[in-house]
């Protein structure tokens, strides 16, 4: 999937990007599915924060203690 400069922006803005319809309800299903296992892996991808820290108003990725992992390839 190749982002447009407009969708980088919004991602560098939100920290996240929304596609619906992406997948389908049963794609969907498997992904909930998955996710009571991936949290409880202890992996440096896995990083969840235990206090809020105030995000700097440019880029809300400046709260994670460590980069945001690059799973989907969108980030060259």
């Amino acid at each position: 999937m190749k982002l447009s400069p407009e969708q980088l922006a919004q991602f560098d803005h939100d920290g996240y990007l929304f596609f619906p319809g992406l997948f389908t309800p049963e794609e969907t299903q498997t992904l909930n599915d998955a996710v009571p296992d991936l949290y409880s892996r202890r992996e440096d991808y896995n990083v969840r924060e235990k206090a809020r820290t105030p995000c700097a108003p440019t880029s809300p990725r400046t709260c994670t203690a460590s980069p945001l992992p690059n799973w989907a390839g969108i980030r060259a």
